[in-house]
């Protein structure tokens, strides 16, 4: 009966921790991609770059909330100005969704690191 929780035990040890190690994978693949998106050359990201109307931002939150949901959930947390930024960067670079999340992740930290 010992030998049987043993064998249990190290069964469920291992995978907790390759379940720790599988999400450090994850969390450093989006340190990476997060640097290299922020060392790259890309279109400029300056929020002044685009004039933002009202139906730009429509189009935006539109198609956020059905493309990426729980981004969406997040970009509702942004104050004008962060929402600004991501929207910006969204027209910016072809109207591509590939980097919003990381976008409002990153403008999101900006956020509560200046309240």
């Amino acid at each position: 009966m010992n030998i049987r929780k043993a064998v249990l035990f190290s069964g469920i040890f291992y995978c907790l921790s390759f379940n720790t190690y599988a999400g450090d994978d994850y969390l450093k693949s989006l340190e990476a991609a997060t640097e290299a998106e922020f060392n790259s050359p890309t279109a400029s990201e300056n929020p002044a770059d685009v004039d933002i109307s009202p139906e730009m931002f429509t189009e935006f939150e539109n198609r956020l909330k059905t493309e990426l949901r729980a981004s969406f959930h997040t970009y509702r947390r942004l104050n004008k100005k962060h929402r600004r930024n991501v929207v910006s960067y969204f027209f910016n670079h072809n109207k591509s969704m590939d980097n919003i999340t990381i976008k409002l992740l990153e403008q999101y930290s900006l956020q509560v690191k200046n309240e």
